[in-house]
Parts: structure tokens; sequence; C-alpha cells
């Protein structure tokens, strides 16, 4: 990892190990966030038996809501205070700490792979995206929302909601790693 990587993921963890900024992050940004999460689970095909990874849980919106269809939803996030956060929310669903870009599962472990405006927080998202598809079962999904341009520009998100989209691992020979 260069220089440049370890200092962003150094700010990074420095900030979300901050009970404070989680807390507003909660408290201000939850709302807006958590407008996609359906739709990211349409798109990764969430349903019951569904076997999901959410990965950059957060306060464990997502694998709450898959768990609510019925999924075995695991949560993960490199942030301590984010993981206690999610489980002391949502006590029912599996969180743990980890690393996107080192994940702890055997390959082939999960039928999707989610991730709902993580990607931007990790310092290398082509290794985090390899392991994803490493823990992915053949013919799984992997799941990302992130915000389009008109929604970072500040229109509501009734105007323009955040996008939501998969792709299939038997497709990952179409996908080139840099």
């Amino acid at each position: 990892m260069t220089s440049s990587g370890q200092a962003f993921r150094e700010f990074e963890q420095a900030g979300w190990e901050s009970a404070s900024v989680v807390a507003k992050y909660h408290e201000h940004i939850s709302g807006v966030t958590t407008q996609s999460v359906e739709a990211l689970l349409d798109a990764a095909d969430i349903r019951s038996g569904s076997r999901i990874l959410d990965v950059a849980t957060g306060a464990g919106y997502i694998a709450s809501a898959a768990a609510q269809r019925g999924a075995d939803a695991i949560g993960i996030d490199f942030s301590a205070v984010q993981v206690q956060m999610a489980r002391n929310r949502y006590p029912s669903v599996r969180f743990e700490q980890a690393d996107a870009e080192a994940l702890p599962f055997d390959p082939q472990s999960f039928d999707a792979v989610v991730n709902g405006f993580g990607m931007c927080h990790l310092p290398n998202p082509d290794i985090a995206l390899r392991e994803a598809f490493r823990v992915l079962k053949t013919g799984g999904r992997i799941a990302l929302t992130y915000p389009n341009a008109q929604w970072a520009s500040g229109q509501s998100m009734q105007q323009s909601a955040p996008t939501a989209r998969w792709t299939s691992v038997s497709r990952l020979g179409q996908i080139s790693f840099s």
C-alpha cells in the first residue's frame, strides 16, 4: 500500500473510531443513506435463505434489512465503534470487525456481497472488490450503492436516488482489475 493509501486508511479509521462521529452520522445522515437499502437488496436478489455479507456495514442497516427478509446476514466493518452500534441496534444479526481488503471468510461463502456507500471509505477499493468476488459463490451477486451526480450535487433523494448496481460472479471474466 502506498503511503497515501496508508494515510487515508488511518484517517478513515480515526474518524470512524470516534463515538461522537458515529453518533452524529447516525443522527444526521442515516435517514438519507437508508433510503436506498431496499433497492440495494433487490439488486442483490436477497430473499429468505440467502447468505449475505454486508461490507462496511456501519450501524447495520443493510444487514438488518436483509435479515428481515429471512437472509442469513453478516455485517462487517473496520470500526469497532460501528460494529458495537450495529450489535446494540440489531442483536439478532451477526456483526464482526473485519477489513474489507482481507475478508476472514472462505472462498464462495456468500450468495451476495453488498456495500452501501462504503467504497469511498476504502483506500484500495479494487482490493476490496477482488475480496468480495473471492467470497462470492458462483452465480452470486455483488451490489453497491453510491451517490449519482445529481444526488451528489444536492438534489433531494426524491428527485435523484442513489444508484444500486450489481454484477454476477459468472461475469467476472468481463471485469478487469488493475
